[in-house]
């Protein structure tokens, strides 16, 4: 054969050939790691998202499902999973060999956000590069608990936990609002709810999400419950009436200390979450916030700024003919003055309808003037940026602990908590009261 004649032809270049072969082999041996399975670098995206209270169920349907239909476009997916498991749902994505997964980790965050329609109470998905399953694994190991750590410690555990937060009895009642179709049903603070219109509700902390879904069933004038009450069960009609509700929208990029309605949704900032000490502080500022929707305060104010430029302008037209020069000095003013108009009597009149608010719920409302008197004494006079459509918090302070002695008045003589007067013509008096309050205490 050519081969061998050449080898035996010319023996020093096949010594040095085998030598070389030797040499790389040697350097193989020692240096490429020994696996019992390939290591493949292939990129992998787990996107994990927590409802709390949320069965599977409503996991898949409410946020897995809204979550796959956009991330299927990704491009480079080469296989999509989920795992939908009680109060948690979690997407794994694998993408092909060579993906640079920090470019892959945004294209994912970039489809994540064109995901809407979460729910109210679902936190923000979280995304980890790794998957959270076992994968290929080659070895399980096996733990058994430790003596003496058997079964029915775990059972007594759980008996201790059902008990201190009632979570085998259904949902419990925290506060009947006086006055209110289920307070004169005799539903008491702290019965228990145990079925809906012939429903039973899940127990633990499924309890609230089975309860929301079952009255969100409801199209009758009323509402059938099963309730315990001081050890007897019992079946209660109540007519079900009209309530307010505005989404709330958390602004994590914003560090000023700020809360705001928009009409239709509350508005708070992570510098005012930061700064509110408690449930409590926190009622009070939604309480004032609701009413500025409930009151429609945005829509006249609007309405006052549609106004005041209207008028501006038309100031500016005649400047204009007069003059002959062209004018948009009234427009700017006019403009201005409509958004200052009535502001701080909206303020007081939110402030008055919104101690109402929140006492009807049940919260401290003696937190709400002491929020501002805080406020005050950390940031000075001036806390917030928007001061001049606002009362001082002195004014606010003296008019809030008015308000709450009218409140407490009625709640004393355990009269229905409704404001004794129009809130607008409230505000009016008060405001000029709380003046001349403020200069006497300077």
């Amino acid at each position: 054969m050519k081969i061998v004649d050449s080898a035996i032809k010319r023996p020093i270049s096949v010594i040095v050939g085998v030598l070389f072969i030797a040499l790389f082999g040697l350097l193989s041996l020692f240096r490429i790691p020994v696996q019992l399975t390939p290591d493949v670098d292939r990129p992998i995206i787990t996107v994990t998202t927590a409802w709390p209270g949320a069965s599977p169920e409503e996991i898949e349907q409410e946020i897995i499902q809204h979550q796959e239909e956009q991330l299927k476009s990704v491009e480079g997916l080469v296989q999509m999973t989920s795992d939908s498991n009680d109060s948690r749902g979690v997407v794994t994505l694998e993408f092909s060999v060579g993906i640079d997964p920090d470019a892959v980790l945004l294209k994912v965050s970039n489809k994540l956000n064109q995901v809407f329609g979460y729910p109210l109470d679902a936190e923000r998905p979280v995304l980890s590069a790794g998957g959270t399953g076992p994968g290929g694994a080659i070895t399980w190991l096996i733990l058994d608990a430790l003596p003496g750590h058997d079964e029915l410690d775990v059972e007594r555990y759980r008996d201790f936990a059902e008990d201190e937060f009632s979570l085998d009895r259904g949902l419990k009642v925290k506060y009947v609002i006086k006055g209110f179709p289920a307070d004169k049903a005799g539903v008491k603070k702290d019965a228990h709810i145990l079925a809906v219109d012939g429903k039973d509700l899940k127990k633990g902390s499924g309890a609230l999400r089975s309860y929301t879904k079952a009255m969100d069933k409801n199209e009758k004038a009323s509402v059938r419950y099963l309730i315990e009450q001081n050890g007897i069960v019992r079946e209660y009609d109540v007519p079900k009436v009209a309530v307010c509700k505005s989404p709330i929208v958390y602004h994590a990029d914003d560090g000023a200390v700020n809360a705001y309605a928009d009409g239709k949704a509350i508005h708070f900032t992570r510098g005012i979450v930061n700064f509110i000490d408690n449930d409590d502080e926190l009622a009070n500022v939604m309480g004032h916030e609701l009413a500025h929707n409930i009151m429609h305060h945005i829509d006249k104010g609007e309405i006052n700024r549609a106004i005041g430029r209207g008028a501006g302008y038309m100031l500016d037209f005649f400047t204009t003919v007069v003059t002959g020069y062209e004018s948009d000095t009234f427009e700017s003013y006019g403009l201005f003055g409509g958004h200052m108009a009535h502001s701080p009597l909206f303020e007081i009149e939110a402030d008055y309808v919104g101690y109402y608010i929140t006492a009807r719920a049940g919260y401290d409302i003696d937190q709400g003037y002491k929020f501002f008197e805080r406020l005050a004494s950390l940031y000075g006079a001036s806390s917030i940026d928007y001061t001049t459509t606002h009362p001082a918090d002195a004014e606010r302070i003296v008019i809030g602990k008015k308000i709450i002695a009218e409140i407490k008045e009625k709640q004393a003589k355990d009269h229905v908590l409704i404001p004794n007067v129009d809130p607008a013509e409230w505000s009016r008096r008060n405001l000029d009261y709380a003046h001349g309050q403020d200069h006497y205490n300077r």
